[in-house]
């Protein structure tokens, strides 16, 4: 786009679109974007006078201003649909991952799937094999893969693994969540 006075409000030399996909990540879709504008740019540049020439404005309508992201969005409120926080867990994955309250520091969510069940926001509504089912507001998340303090991102399984007691009526319990039943 060409500069202005506002922020990022110049006519466009190019546009490119991508559709959102159901699996993509805020990485992966950041990459695709990036290897889109990288592809635009050369394209824009290699007949840079024609471009100019043919400038649009950009609309109106529909403008918003993207903040910076903080730590703090990150964090997970089960009173919200399930699939909202599926949304967020996947849109704030790589940075800043998303998070519930394990003692004083935090259980980091990198990945899940929204699911059917149902009941007060915030209960655990089945552990295991391969991922602890959280109550959301509408419908209930399954967690898929996590990150204890201080370890690295593992699929639930593995977390489970020798801990299934320690995640499911300890630390977690008393600070994320409100009940449990397998």
């Amino acid at each position: 786009m060409q500069m202005e006075a506002g922020l990022d409000t110049g006519p466009m030399l190019l546009k490119r679109a991508t559709p959102i996909r159901p699996d993509d990540t805020g990485g992966s879709l950041y990459q695709r974007i990036a290897d889109l504008g990288a592809d635009a740019l050369v394209s824009v540049l290699a007949d840079l006078p024609a471009q100019l020439d043919n400038a649009a404005p950009q609309p109106e309508e529909g403008v918003t201003y993207a903040h910076k992201l903080s730590k703090d969005e990150a964090r997970l409120d089960w009173s919200e649909p399930a699939r909202a926080l599926h949304d967020r867990i996947r849109a704030f994955n790589p940075w800043p991952v998303t998070w519930v309250p394990f003692g004083e520091q935090v259980l980091r969510i990198w990945a899940s799937e929204p699911a059917a069940g149902q009941g007060t926001p915030g209960t655990i509504l089945a552990v295991g094999p391969d991922a602890i089912e959280v109550a959301c507001g509408d419908g209930s998340l399954r967690l898929l893969q996590a990150q204890l303090p201080g370890k690295k991102p593992l699929p639930v399984r593995d977390l489970l693994s020798g801990r299934a007691d320690q995640l499911v009526s300890g630390q977690l319990l008393a600070d994320g969540f409100q009940g449990a039943r397998s």
